[in-house]
C-alpha cells in the first residue's frame, strides 16, 4: 500500500491527537525522508534534464 507524503502528516496528526506519540514520531521521521527523498530526486532529474539540453 503506497502512502502520499500528504497521509503521512494526516496520520501523524492523527496518531498524536490519541496519544500514540510513538507512532507520531515516527510519521513525523518518515514525512521528514519522505521530503528529502523528493527534494533530492528533483535535484537528479533538474540535473538530467540541464545536462541534456546543453547536448542539443
Amino acid at each position: 500500500m503506497a502512502v502520499s507524503k500528504g497521509e503521512y502528516g494526516t496520520l501523524r496528526m492523527l496518531a498524536g491527537g490519541l496519544g500514540y506519540s510513538k507512532a507520531a514520531e515516527l510519521l513525523e521521521q518518515t514525512l521528514a525522508e519522505e521530503n528529502k527523498t523528493d527534494a533530492h530526486l528533483t535535484e537528479i532529474a533538474e540535473d538530467s534534464v540541464n545536462e541534456s539540453a546543453k547536448q542539443e
